[in-house]
Protein backbone atom coordinates (compact mmCIF):
# COMPACT_ATOMS: atom_id res chain seq x y z
CA UNK A 1 0.00 0.00 0.00
CA UNK A 2 1.09 3.32 -0.69
CA UNK A 3 2.67 6.09 -3.10
CA UNK A 4 3.41 3.82 -6.36
CA UNK A 5 2.54 4.35 -9.76
CA UNK A 6 1.31 2.07 -12.19
CA UNK A 7 0.96 1.34 -15.93
CA UNK A 8 -2.23 0.88 -16.56
CA UNK A 9 -2.69 -2.21 -18.77
CA UNK A 10 -5.69 -4.84 -19.91
CA UNK A 11 -5.17 -7.59 -17.63
CA UNK A 12 -7.58 -11.12 -17.26
CA UNK A 13 -7.64 -14.02 -14.21
CA UNK A 14 -6.37 -17.37 -14.70
CA UNK A 15 -7.39 -19.96 -13.18
CA UNK A 16 -6.00 -19.77 -9.66
CA UNK A 17 -6.96 -16.23 -9.19
CA UNK A 18 -3.91 -14.44 -10.93
CA UNK A 19 -3.72 -11.84 -12.99
CA UNK A 20 -2.58 -12.23 -16.73
CA UNK A 21 -1.31 -9.48 -18.50
CA UNK A 22 -0.71 -9.13 -22.01
CA UNK A 23 2.11 -9.58 -23.98
CA UNK A 24 5.37 -7.91 -23.63
CA UNK A 25 5.91 -4.44 -25.69
CA UNK A 26 9.56 -3.87 -27.19
CA UNK A 27 10.82 -0.15 -26.47
CA UNK A 28 13.93 0.99 -28.61
CA UNK A 29 16.86 3.54 -27.65
CA UNK A 30 15.58 6.79 -28.97
CA UNK A 31 12.21 6.11 -29.55
CA UNK A 32 9.60 8.57 -28.73
CA UNK A 33 7.17 7.80 -25.69
CA UNK A 34 4.43 9.39 -24.14
CA UNK A 35 3.34 8.97 -20.36
CA UNK A 36 -0.29 10.10 -20.54
CA UNK A 37 -2.55 10.38 -17.05
CA UNK A 38 -6.54 9.19 -17.62
CA UNK A 39 -8.73 12.14 -18.80
CA UNK A 40 -12.32 12.18 -19.04
CA UNK A 41 -12.27 9.58 -22.19
CA UNK A 42 -10.36 7.19 -20.46
CA UNK A 43 -6.49 5.91 -20.62
CA UNK A 44 -5.32 4.74 -23.96
CA UNK A 45 -3.99 1.10 -24.41
CA UNK A 46 0.01 0.33 -23.87
CA UNK A 47 1.60 0.53 -26.53
CA UNK A 48 5.53 0.64 -27.05
CA UNK A 49 4.49 4.63 -27.58
CA UNK A 50 1.96 4.97 -25.27
CA UNK A 51 2.10 4.31 -21.15
CA UNK A 52 -0.74 5.14 -19.71
CA UNK A 53 -0.79 5.39 -16.32
CA UNK A 54 -3.93 6.67 -13.43
CA UNK A 55 -2.25 9.64 -11.29
CA UNK A 56 -3.62 12.45 -12.89
CA UNK A 57 -1.02 14.42 -10.48
CA UNK A 58 2.21 13.12 -12.60
CA UNK A 59 2.37 15.56 -14.92
CA UNK A 60 2.51 18.46 -12.43
CA UNK A 61 5.81 16.98 -10.94
CA UNK A 62 7.81 16.82 -14.24
CA UNK A 63 9.52 18.92 -16.18
CA UNK A 64 11.96 18.57 -19.26
CA UNK A 65 15.37 17.19 -18.13
CA UNK A 66 13.83 15.12 -15.62
CA UNK A 67 13.76 11.45 -16.36
CA UNK A 68 11.25 8.73 -15.78
CA UNK A 69 11.78 4.32 -14.72
CA UNK A 70 9.44 2.19 -15.75
CA UNK A 71 10.12 -0.85 -14.55
CA UNK A 72 8.61 -4.69 -14.01
CA UNK A 73 7.25 -4.77 -10.31
CA UNK A 74 9.84 -6.07 -7.88
CA UNK A 75 12.86 -5.25 -10.68
CA UNK A 76 15.84 -3.94 -9.60
CA UNK A 77 16.58 -1.58 -12.58
CA UNK A 78 19.14 -3.69 -14.22
CA UNK A 79 17.06 -6.31 -16.10
CA UNK A 80 16.06 -6.27 -19.53
CA UNK A 81 12.18 -5.18 -18.49
CA UNK A 82 14.30 -1.96 -17.13
CA UNK A 83 13.38 1.21 -18.96
CA UNK A 84 14.95 5.12 -18.65
CA UNK A 85 13.19 7.79 -20.39
CA UNK A 86 14.18 11.57 -19.99
CA UNK A 87 11.25 14.05 -20.22
CA UNK A 88 11.31 16.19 -23.24
CA UNK A 89 8.20 17.83 -22.95
CA UNK A 90 5.24 18.52 -21.23
CA UNK A 91 1.33 19.07 -21.46
CA UNK A 92 -0.32 20.54 -18.20
CA UNK A 93 -3.90 20.67 -20.09
CA UNK A 94 -3.73 16.82 -21.21
CA UNK A 95 -1.70 15.40 -18.94
CA UNK A 96 0.72 14.23 -22.12
CA UNK A 97 4.05 13.40 -20.82
CA UNK A 98 6.81 13.84 -23.97
CA UNK A 99 9.74 11.33 -23.62
CA UNK A 100 12.86 9.67 -25.16
CA UNK A 101 13.74 5.80 -24.48
CA UNK A 102 17.40 5.69 -23.14
CA UNK A 103 18.04 2.08 -23.61
CA UNK A 104 16.43 -1.07 -25.23
CA UNK A 105 13.78 -2.32 -23.14
CA UNK A 106 10.89 -5.39 -22.72
CA UNK A 107 7.76 -4.33 -21.01
CA UNK A 108 6.57 -7.19 -19.78
CA UNK A 109 4.05 -7.91 -16.53
CA UNK A 110 3.05 -5.25 -13.94
CA UNK A 111 4.65 -1.92 -14.25
CA UNK A 112 5.42 0.68 -12.04
CA UNK A 113 6.68 4.39 -12.59
CA UNK A 114 9.16 6.35 -10.64
CA UNK A 115 10.20 9.58 -10.97
CA UNK A 116 13.21 11.14 -10.56
CA UNK A 117 13.88 15.49 -10.88
CA UNK A 118 17.17 16.84 -12.85
CA UNK A 119 18.48 17.52 -9.40
CA UNK A 120 18.53 14.29 -7.78
CA UNK A 121 19.02 11.90 -10.40
CA UNK A 122 21.20 11.40 -13.50
CA UNK A 123 21.23 13.84 -15.70
CA UNK A 124 21.08 16.47 -12.79
CA UNK A 125 22.99 15.35 -9.84
CA UNK A 126 25.41 13.39 -10.68
CA UNK A 127 26.58 11.52 -7.37
CA UNK A 128 30.15 10.81 -8.13
CA UNK A 129 31.65 8.24 -5.93
CA UNK A 130 35.39 6.54 -6.81
CA UNK A 131 34.86 6.08 -10.92
CA UNK A 132 32.02 9.19 -11.42
CA UNK A 133 29.14 7.06 -11.17
CA UNK A 134 25.93 8.13 -11.20
CA UNK A 135 23.05 7.26 -9.49
CA UNK A 136 19.53 7.24 -10.59
CA UNK A 137 17.66 9.54 -8.86
CA UNK A 138 15.11 6.93 -7.67
CA UNK A 139 11.67 8.64 -6.23
CA UNK A 140 12.05 12.58 -6.36
CA UNK A 141 10.67 14.30 -3.30
CA UNK A 142 8.44 16.40 -5.14
CA UNK A 143 6.58 12.83 -5.82
CA UNK A 144 6.51 11.77 -2.37
CA UNK A 145 4.96 15.17 -1.55
CA UNK A 146 2.36 15.65 -4.24
CA UNK A 147 1.34 11.94 -4.25
CA UNK A 148 -0.97 11.14 -1.34
CA UNK A 149 -0.13 8.34 0.97
CA UNK A 150 -2.94 6.03 -0.19
CA UNK A 151 -4.32 5.05 -3.68
CA UNK A 152 -7.85 5.51 -3.85
CA UNK A 153 -8.04 1.54 -4.01
CA UNK A 154 -6.17 1.44 -0.72
CA UNK A 155 -8.43 1.54 1.59
CA UNK A 156 -10.98 -0.11 0.47
CA UNK A 157 -9.41 -2.84 -0.48
CA UNK A 158 -7.78 -3.71 2.76
CA UNK A 159 -11.07 -3.39 4.08
CA UNK A 160 -12.25 -6.08 2.19
CA UNK A 161 -9.61 -8.48 2.90
CA UNK A 162 -10.17 -7.91 6.98
CA UNK A 163 -13.68 -8.56 6.37
CA UNK A 164 -12.49 -12.28 6.07
CA UNK A 165 -9.15 -12.82 7.30
CA UNK A 166 -7.27 -11.21 9.89
CA UNK A 167 -4.36 -8.60 8.49
CA UNK A 168 -1.21 -8.80 11.06
CA UNK A 169 0.65 -6.33 8.75
CA UNK A 170 0.68 -3.51 6.53
CA UNK A 171 3.39 -2.23 4.49
CA UNK A 172 3.56 1.03 3.72
CA UNK A 173 5.15 1.82 0.71
CA UNK A 174 7.48 4.72 0.31
CA UNK A 175 7.36 6.28 4.02
CA UNK A 176 8.99 9.59 3.97
CA UNK A 177 8.12 10.76 7.56
CA UNK A 178 7.10 9.99 10.60
CA UNK A 179 3.92 12.05 9.99
CA UNK A 180 3.33 9.10 7.34
CA UNK A 181 2.93 6.67 9.83
CA UNK A 182 0.95 9.04 11.94
CA UNK A 183 -1.96 9.01 8.74
CA UNK A 184 -1.42 5.30 8.20
CA UNK A 185 -1.78 4.72 12.18
CA UNK A 186 -5.25 6.19 12.15
CA UNK A 187 -6.34 5.25 8.59
CA UNK A 188 -5.97 1.61 9.41
CA UNK A 189 -7.72 1.48 12.91
CA UNK A 190 -10.25 3.66 11.87
CA UNK A 191 -10.90 0.29 9.80
CA UNK A 192 -11.05 -1.57 12.92
CA UNK A 193 -7.36 -3.04 12.70
CA UNK A 194 -6.17 -1.47 15.72
CA UNK A 195 -3.64 -4.52 16.49
CA UNK A 196 -2.66 -4.69 12.81
CA UNK A 197 1.12 -3.67 13.33
CA UNK A 198 2.86 -1.39 10.66
CA UNK A 199 6.12 -1.92 8.55
CA UNK A 200 7.26 1.16 7.08
CA UNK A 201 9.57 0.73 3.70
CA UNK A 202 12.11 2.96 3.50
CA UNK A 203 12.79 3.06 -0.47
CA UNK A 204 14.61 6.35 -1.43
CA UNK A 205 16.71 9.55 -0.14
CA UNK A 206 13.63 11.09 1.73
CA UNK A 207 12.90 8.21 3.62
CA UNK A 208 16.76 8.21 4.81
CA UNK A 209 16.85 11.89 5.90
CA UNK A 210 13.91 11.23 7.95
CA UNK A 211 14.62 7.37 9.10
CA UNK A 212 14.91 8.48 12.83
CA UNK A 213 11.58 9.25 12.80
CA UNK A 214 10.02 6.73 10.61
CA UNK A 215 11.84 3.85 12.73
CA UNK A 216 10.49 5.08 16.15
CA UNK A 217 7.41 6.12 14.93
CA UNK A 218 6.70 2.32 12.69
CA UNK A 219 6.14 -1.08 14.10
CA UNK A 220 9.00 -2.24 12.00
CA UNK A 221 11.27 -1.00 9.02
CA UNK A 222 11.75 -2.91 5.76
CA UNK A 223 15.05 -1.42 3.92
CA UNK A 224 13.40 -1.97 -0.01
CA UNK A 225 17.03 -2.25 -1.62
CA UNK A 226 15.41 -2.92 -4.66
CA UNK A 227 14.41 1.00 -5.52
CA UNK A 228 16.62 2.06 -2.73
CA UNK A 229 19.75 1.04 -4.56
CA UNK A 230 18.45 2.80 -7.32
CA UNK A 231 18.52 6.11 -5.45
CA UNK A 232 22.28 5.47 -3.63
CA UNK A 233 25.29 5.14 -5.06
CA UNK A 234 26.81 1.89 -5.32
CA UNK A 235 29.69 2.54 -2.79
CA UNK A 236 27.45 4.21 -0.57
CA UNK A 237 24.86 1.24 0.09
CA UNK A 238 26.91 -1.04 2.45
CA UNK A 239 27.32 1.73 5.08
CA UNK A 240 23.62 2.62 4.56
CA UNK A 241 22.30 -0.34 4.69
CA UNK A 242 24.91 -0.98 8.24
CA UNK A 243 24.00 2.52 9.74
CA UNK A 244 19.92 1.94 9.28
CA UNK A 245 20.13 -1.62 10.50
CA UNK A 246 22.29 -0.76 13.76
CA UNK A 247 19.37 1.93 14.11
CA UNK A 248 16.96 -0.29 14.21
CA UNK A 249 18.42 -2.93 16.49
CA UNK A 250 19.04 -0.07 19.00
CA UNK A 251 15.64 0.75 19.19
CA UNK A 252 14.12 -2.81 19.57
CA UNK A 253 12.18 -2.44 16.10
CA UNK A 254 12.37 -5.29 13.89
CA UNK A 255 14.64 -4.88 10.65
CA UNK A 256 13.22 -6.68 7.07
CA UNK A 257 15.67 -6.43 4.44
CA UNK A 258 14.57 -7.08 0.48
CA UNK A 259 16.49 -8.09 -2.57
CA UNK A 260 18.98 -10.86 -2.00
CA UNK A 261 19.60 -14.02 -4.24
CA UNK A 262 18.01 -11.91 -7.82
CA UNK A 263 20.29 -14.48 -9.59
CA UNK A 264 17.92 -17.02 -8.56
CA UNK A 265 14.89 -15.72 -10.31
CA UNK A 266 16.43 -17.89 -13.37
CA UNK A 267 19.32 -19.35 -12.07
CA UNK A 268 19.26 -22.87 -9.35
CA UNK A 269 22.42 -21.58 -7.37
CA UNK A 270 22.94 -17.99 -6.20
CA UNK A 271 26.28 -16.06 -6.44
CA UNK A 272 29.24 -16.23 -3.77
CA UNK A 273 28.44 -12.28 -4.08
CA UNK A 274 24.84 -12.94 -2.86
CA UNK A 275 25.34 -15.56 -0.16
CA UNK A 276 28.23 -12.86 1.32
CA UNK A 277 25.51 -10.42 1.49
CA UNK A 278 22.63 -12.38 3.06
CA UNK A 279 25.23 -13.72 5.54
CA UNK A 280 26.21 -10.14 6.18
CA UNK A 281 22.56 -8.97 6.36
CA UNK A 282 22.24 -11.61 9.67
CA UNK A 283 25.72 -10.84 10.90
CA UNK A 284 24.83 -6.96 10.91
CA UNK A 285 21.29 -7.98 13.14
CA UNK A 286 18.46 -7.73 10.66
CA UNK A 287 15.38 -9.69 12.13
CA UNK A 288 13.59 -10.75 8.66
CA UNK A 289 14.89 -11.62 5.34
CA UNK A 290 12.19 -10.66 2.75
CA UNK A 291 12.33 -13.29 -0.70
CA UNK A 292 10.66 -11.04 -3.80
CA UNK A 293 10.75 -11.82 -6.97
CA UNK A 294 12.96 -15.18 -6.65
CA UNK A 295 9.24 -16.48 -5.26
CA UNK A 296 6.95 -14.56 -6.98
CA UNK A 297 8.01 -15.22 -10.49
CA UNK A 298 11.06 -17.09 -10.19
CA UNK A 299 11.81 -20.47 -11.85
CA UNK A 300 13.24 -22.12 -8.40
CA UNK A 301 11.06 -20.74 -5.55
CA UNK A 302 11.45 -23.77 -3.17
CA UNK A 303 15.28 -24.22 -3.87
CA UNK A 304 15.60 -20.33 -2.98
CA UNK A 305 14.29 -20.86 0.49
CA UNK A 306 15.97 -23.26 0.92
CA UNK A 307 19.18 -21.50 0.05
CA UNK A 308 18.38 -18.58 2.35
CA UNK A 309 17.72 -20.37 5.20
CA UNK A 310 20.96 -22.29 4.89
CA UNK A 311 23.14 -19.79 4.50
CA UNK A 312 21.06 -17.59 7.33
CA UNK A 313 21.54 -20.39 9.73
CA UNK A 314 25.34 -20.94 9.28
CA UNK A 315 25.64 -17.41 9.85
CA UNK A 316 23.76 -17.25 12.89
CA UNK A 317 26.69 -20.08 14.17
CA UNK A 318 29.34 -16.93 14.30
CA UNK A 319 27.06 -14.09 15.54
CA UNK A 320 28.97 -12.03 18.05
CA UNK A 321 26.05 -12.10 20.91
CA UNK A 322 28.44 -10.71 23.66
CA UNK A 323 29.22 -7.65 21.41
CA UNK A 324 26.03 -6.98 20.28
CA UNK A 325 24.68 -7.01 23.89
CA UNK A 326 27.79 -4.84 25.23
CA UNK A 327 27.33 -2.52 22.60
CA UNK A 328 23.59 -2.00 23.04
CA UNK A 329 24.00 -1.41 27.07
CA UNK A 330 27.09 1.12 26.14
CA UNK A 331 24.41 2.83 24.75
CA UNK A 332 21.25 2.98 26.23
CA UNK A 333 23.31 3.11 29.40
CA UNK A 334 24.44 6.66 28.14
CA UNK A 335 23.21 9.51 31.13
CA UNK A 336 23.22 11.79 27.55
CA UNK A 337 20.72 9.27 26.07
CA UNK A 338 18.46 9.18 29.33
CA UNK A 339 18.15 12.76 29.20
CA UNK A 340 17.41 13.03 25.37
CA UNK A 341 14.45 10.39 25.74
CA UNK A 342 13.35 12.06 28.88
CA UNK A 343 12.85 15.52 26.98
CA UNK A 344 11.67 14.08 23.70
CA UNK A 345 9.00 12.00 25.71
CA UNK A 346 8.25 15.54 27.49
CA UNK A 347 8.29 17.94 24.14
CA UNK A 348 6.16 14.92 22.80
CA UNK A 349 3.60 15.05 25.44
CA UNK A 350 3.09 18.90 25.49
CA UNK A 351 2.97 18.83 21.99
CA UNK A 352 0.17 16.53 22.13
CA UNK A 353 1.57 13.75 19.88
CA UNK A 354 0.01 10.53 19.24
CA UNK A 355 1.90 7.36 20.59
CA UNK A 356 2.21 5.66 17.17
CA UNK A 357 3.94 2.76 17.66
CA UNK A 358 2.45 -0.31 19.47
CA UNK A 359 5.61 -1.01 21.04
CA UNK A 360 6.07 3.03 22.86
CA UNK A 361 8.16 5.02 20.93
CA UNK A 362 7.87 8.77 20.16
CA UNK A 363 7.71 9.50 17.13
CA UNK A 364 10.13 12.33 16.04
CA UNK A 365 9.51 14.81 13.54
CA UNK A 366 12.57 16.84 12.11
CA UNK A 367 15.28 14.08 10.32
CA UNK A 368 18.05 14.44 12.86
CA UNK A 369 21.31 15.13 10.86
CA UNK A 370 21.04 16.71 8.36
CA UNK A 371 24.57 17.21 6.23
CA UNK A 372 25.87 16.30 3.03
CA UNK A 373 26.79 12.67 2.90
CA UNK A 374 24.49 9.94 2.49
CA UNK A 375 25.77 7.38 5.46
CA UNK A 376 26.34 10.56 8.26
CA UNK A 377 22.38 11.11 7.68
CA UNK A 378 21.94 8.30 9.68
CA UNK A 379 24.87 8.77 11.88
CA UNK A 380 22.93 8.49 15.03
CA UNK A 381 23.11 4.79 14.72
CA UNK A 382 26.95 4.71 14.63
CA UNK A 383 27.72 5.41 18.38
CA UNK A 384 27.42 8.74 18.75
CA UNK A 385 25.54 8.79 21.60
CA UNK A 386 24.75 13.05 21.62
CA UNK A 387 22.21 11.44 18.50
CA UNK A 388 21.15 8.23 19.97
CA UNK A 389 17.25 8.06 21.45
CA UNK A 390 17.22 4.41 21.28
CA UNK A 391 14.88 4.39 24.31
CA UNK A 392 11.97 6.19 22.62
CA UNK A 393 9.36 6.02 25.26
CA UNK A 394 9.62 2.52 26.52
CA UNK A 395 9.49 2.35 30.78
CA UNK A 396 12.80 2.05 31.87
CA UNK A 397 11.83 -0.73 34.35
CA UNK A 398 10.80 -2.67 31.11
CA UNK A 399 14.45 -2.14 29.83
CA UNK A 400 16.01 -3.00 32.19
CA UNK A 401 13.86 -6.02 32.89
CA UNK A 402 14.57 -7.05 29.50
CA UNK A 403 18.55 -6.20 30.26
CA UNK A 404 18.99 -7.87 33.37
CA UNK A 405 17.22 -11.30 31.83
CA UNK A 406 19.29 -11.56 28.61
CA UNK A 407 22.48 -10.93 30.92
CA UNK A 408 21.03 -13.64 33.72
CA UNK A 409 20.05 -16.36 30.94
CA UNK A 410 23.89 -16.14 29.53
CA UNK A 411 25.49 -15.97 33.24
CA UNK A 412 23.76 -19.31 34.01
CA UNK A 413 23.80 -21.04 30.30
CA UNK A 414 20.13 -21.12 30.52
CA UNK A 415 18.22 -23.25 27.58
CA UNK A 416 15.47 -20.99 27.04
CA UNK A 417 14.33 -17.40 28.06
CA UNK A 418 10.40 -17.14 28.70
CA UNK A 419 8.64 -14.34 28.36
CA UNK A 420 5.10 -13.94 29.17
CA UNK A 421 3.36 -11.06 26.67
CA UNK A 422 0.50 -9.05 27.17
CA UNK A 423 0.94 -6.19 24.70
CA UNK A 424 4.65 -7.35 23.03
CA UNK A 425 6.76 -4.72 24.19
CA UNK A 426 8.82 -6.63 26.63
CA UNK A 427 8.76 -9.80 24.36
CA UNK A 428 10.49 -6.87 21.82
CA UNK A 429 12.94 -5.47 24.21
CA UNK A 430 14.14 -9.17 25.10
CA UNK A 431 14.71 -9.73 21.42
CA UNK A 432 16.47 -6.61 21.09
CA UNK A 433 19.48 -7.56 22.99
CA UNK A 434 20.17 -10.71 21.25
CA UNK A 435 20.14 -13.42 23.36
CA UNK A 436 22.26 -16.55 22.24
CA UNK A 437 19.28 -18.98 23.40
CA UNK A 438 15.51 -19.19 21.97
CA UNK A 439 13.28 -16.65 23.38
CA UNK A 440 10.28 -18.78 23.93
CA UNK A 441 7.05 -15.88 24.47
CA UNK A 442 3.75 -17.25 25.50
CA UNK A 443 0.86 -14.92 24.42
CA UNK A 444 -1.68 -14.38 27.62
CA UNK A 445 -4.54 -14.36 26.39
CA UNK A 446 -7.28 -11.67 26.97
CA UNK A 447 -9.71 -12.60 29.00
CA UNK A 448 -12.37 -10.95 27.13
CA UNK A 449 -11.47 -12.50 23.97
CA UNK A 450 -10.84 -9.13 21.99
CA UNK A 451 -7.62 -7.58 20.79
CA UNK A 452 -4.25 -9.11 19.51
CA UNK A 453 -3.49 -11.15 22.12
CA UNK A 454 -6.75 -13.28 21.75
CA UNK A 455 -7.18 -16.77 20.33
CA UNK A 456 -8.51 -17.30 16.75
CA UNK A 457 -10.11 -20.98 15.95
CA UNK A 458 -6.77 -22.71 15.25
CA UNK A 459 -5.43 -21.67 18.58
CA UNK A 460 -2.68 -18.76 17.28
CA UNK A 461 -3.47 -15.07 17.73
CA UNK A 462 -2.51 -12.45 16.16
CA UNK A 463 -0.07 -11.17 18.49
CA UNK A 464 1.72 -14.80 18.20
CA UNK A 465 1.93 -14.51 14.46
CA UNK A 466 3.47 -11.29 14.82
CA UNK A 467 6.49 -12.26 17.05
CA UNK A 468 7.69 -14.19 14.02
CA UNK A 469 9.02 -10.90 12.93
CA UNK A 470 11.05 -11.08 15.83
CA UNK A 471 14.74 -12.48 15.48
CA UNK A 472 15.23 -15.22 17.92
CA UNK A 473 11.79 -15.38 19.10
CA UNK A 474 9.63 -18.60 19.31
CA UNK A 475 5.86 -17.34 19.92
CA UNK A 476 3.02 -19.60 20.67
CA UNK A 477 -0.27 -18.81 22.41
CA UNK A 478 -1.21 -20.11 26.05
CA UNK A 479 -4.34 -20.89 27.75
CA UNK A 480 -6.72 -18.58 30.11
CA UNK A 481 -5.99 -19.33 33.82
CA UNK A 482 -8.17 -21.38 35.82
CA UNK A 483 -10.82 -19.49 37.55
CA UNK A 484 -10.32 -19.07 41.33
CA UNK A 485 -7.15 -19.82 40.98
CA UNK A 486 -4.32 -16.68 43.18
CA UNK A 487 -2.29 -14.64 41.40
CA UNK A 488 0.74 -16.97 43.04
CA UNK A 489 -1.02 -19.96 41.67
CA UNK A 490 -1.57 -18.48 38.27
CA UNK A 491 2.58 -17.36 37.59
CA UNK A 492 3.75 -21.09 38.86
CA UNK A 493 1.46 -22.89 36.70
CA UNK A 494 1.30 -20.56 33.47
CA UNK A 495 5.11 -20.99 34.04
CA UNK A 496 4.73 -24.94 34.39
CA UNK A 497 2.63 -25.09 31.32
CA UNK A 498 5.36 -23.09 29.38
CA UNK A 499 8.09 -25.60 30.86
CA UNK A 500 6.37 -28.59 29.42
CA UNK A 501 4.97 -26.70 25.52
CA UNK A 502 9.04 -25.62 25.34
CA UNK A 503 10.03 -29.42 26.25
CA UNK A 504 7.31 -30.74 23.63
CA UNK A 505 9.30 -28.78 20.72
CA UNK A 506 12.38 -29.90 21.57
CA UNK A 507 13.56 -26.91 23.04
CA UNK A 508 14.25 -27.88 26.57
CA UNK A 509 15.21 -30.76 28.45
CA UNK A 510 14.88 -32.39 31.79
CA UNK A 511 17.16 -30.42 34.56
CA UNK A 512 17.91 -27.54 32.03
CA UNK A 513 17.54 -24.28 33.82
CA UNK A 514 15.57 -21.39 32.54
CA UNK A 515 14.60 -17.33 32.66
CA UNK A 516 11.16 -16.15 33.00
CA UNK A 517 9.71 -12.75 32.65
CA UNK A 518 6.43 -12.59 33.95
CA UNK A 519 3.92 -10.61 35.48
CA UNK A 520 2.67 -10.90 39.20
CA UNK A 521 0.63 -8.94 41.32
CA UNK A 522 0.43 -6.74 38.71
CA UNK A 523 4.59 -6.30 38.41
CA UNK A 524 7.48 -7.17 36.20
CA UNK A 525 9.51 -9.71 37.87
CA UNK A 526 12.24 -12.65 36.61
CA UNK A 527 11.66 -15.65 37.74
CA UNK A 528 14.80 -18.35 37.48
CA UNK A 529 14.20 -21.88 37.68
CA UNK A 530 15.31 -25.29 36.28
CA UNK A 531 12.53 -28.04 34.36
CA UNK A 532 12.56 -31.47 36.53
CA UNK A 533 14.20 -34.82 35.35
CA UNK A 534 11.15 -35.19 33.16
CA UNK A 535 10.97 -31.41 31.89
CA UNK A 536 7.47 -31.81 33.19
CA UNK A 537 7.63 -29.16 35.92
CA UNK A 538 9.79 -26.94 38.08
CA UNK A 539 12.60 -27.95 40.80
CA UNK A 540 16.04 -26.72 42.40
CA UNK A 541 18.56 -27.51 39.64
CA UNK A 542 20.38 -30.95 40.95
CA UNK A 543 23.62 -31.25 42.23
CA UNK A 544 25.29 -28.82 44.34
CA UNK A 545 23.29 -25.75 42.50
CA UNK A 546 20.02 -24.70 43.89
CA UNK A 547 17.76 -21.85 42.33
CA UNK A 548 19.15 -19.81 45.09
CA UNK A 549 23.02 -20.62 42.98
CA UNK A 550 21.29 -19.54 39.94
CA UNK A 551 20.01 -16.46 41.40
CA UNK A 552 22.91 -15.79 42.92
CA UNK A 553 24.93 -15.96 39.54
CA UNK A 554 22.71 -13.82 38.11
CA UNK A 555 22.83 -11.24 40.48
CA UNK A 556 26.57 -11.40 39.89
CA UNK A 557 26.34 -10.75 36.36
Amino acid sequence: MGRELLVKRESTLNADGWPVIGEPVEVATGSQVTVTTECEGGAAAMTSSVLPTAAPELAAMCHPGDQLFVGRYLVNGAETSSLYLEVTAVDAATGAIACVALNDATLSGQLTIIHSDASSGVGGNESKSGGGEKAFGGMSSTQAEQLPLFAPTDLPALKEIAESRAVDFVALTYTCSAEDVATAREAVDALGLSGTKLIAKVENRLGLDYFAGIAEAADAVALSRGNLGMDIPAPKMAAVQKAAIAACNLLGKPCVLTRLVDTMVSAPRCTRAEATDVANAVLDGVDALMLGAETLRGAYPAETVRTVLSIARQAELAFDHASHFDGLMEAVSSDAVVGEVEAAAAQATAAGMKKVSSFGSIPRQAPGVTDGSIPSRLNFASGNKSNNNYHGAALPKVEAMASTAVRAAEKIDAALLIVFAYTGRTTSLVAKYRPKMPVFTVVVPSADGNGSNSSNKDGSSMLERQFNLLRGVLPATGALAAAGEGATAISENMLVAAVRDAAARGLLVGGDPVVAVMQHRGDLVLKIAAADATAQGLCPRGGAESTADLVALSAAA
